[in-house]
């Protein structure tokens, strides 16, 4: 557990995040949470000692790039990544995990109420649904839901004219092309996650004669 805390809270800090200890407990708590579930729900195949860098500080370094966004959609989320460690560091923002799989969903309506995340809630539906395909959103996230072109697709249909949507990716990803979306890119983002490897995150933004 000490060792967890600090490797979170130092690689964090790496990444330009402070965390207190509550909120370092809390996210120690979600992989708590996430593990125990594992034994039995096949939610990740990243085993435990590796899991503070490569689920949540990979998830962490999503949060300079989301300044201003108050309502955020996780395309995907299964064990809830990168929407749950989010929903945790930035308390007062809606983060809204979308799953189509029921026992997934169950993990996560049960990782909102031990974590108790009051501003994050489960659409156990499928992308493409009316319950998902007709809200608008600050920002889209997701952690390989999709192929990065269906993904900014998907994607830019959800998002308010501004908005942003965060591709996360390997270090030597190229950056992929928008198409026909109306994203443009506005920040591209390289970071380390020790043994991990690298990440490389690209930051769209939503024209305001685009989608939206």
């Amino acid at each position: 557990m000490k060792d967890e805390l600090s490797r979170l809270q130092a690689g964090a800090a790496a990444l330009g995040l402070a965390l207190d200890d509550e909120i370092a407990l809390r996210l120690i708590n979600y992989l708590d949470e996430l593990y125990r579930w594992n034994r039995v729900q096949r939610l990740t195949a990243i085993p435990r000692e590796q899991a503070v860098e490569a689920q949540l500080l990979d998830s962490l370094a999503l949060v300079d790039c989301l300044s201003g966004c108050r309502d955020i959609v996780d395309l995907g989320s299964g064990a809830g990544l990168p929407g749950v460690p989010l929903a945790v560091v930035l308390p007062g923002v809606r983060v809204t995990l979308v799953e189509k799989r029921r026992k997934r969903a169950g993990f996560l309506e049960q990782v909102i109420r031990c974590c108790q995340l009051t501003d994050c809630s489960v659409i156990n539906e499928d992308v493409e649904s009316p319950g998902v395909r007709d809200r608008r959103f600050d920002a889209v996230v997701s952690r390989a839901f999709q192929a990065p072109h269906r993904f900014m697709e998907t994607g830019a249909g959800l998002l308010r004219e501004g908005g942003r949507l965060l591709v996360m990716a390997g270090g030597a990803a190229a950056q992929p092309d928008p198409g026909q979306s109306g994203l443009q890119l506005e920040r591209q983002r390289d970071y380390d996650l020790g043994q991990a490897g690298g990440r490389r995150l690209f930051v769209y933004r939503l024209n305001d004669d685009g989608q939206g």
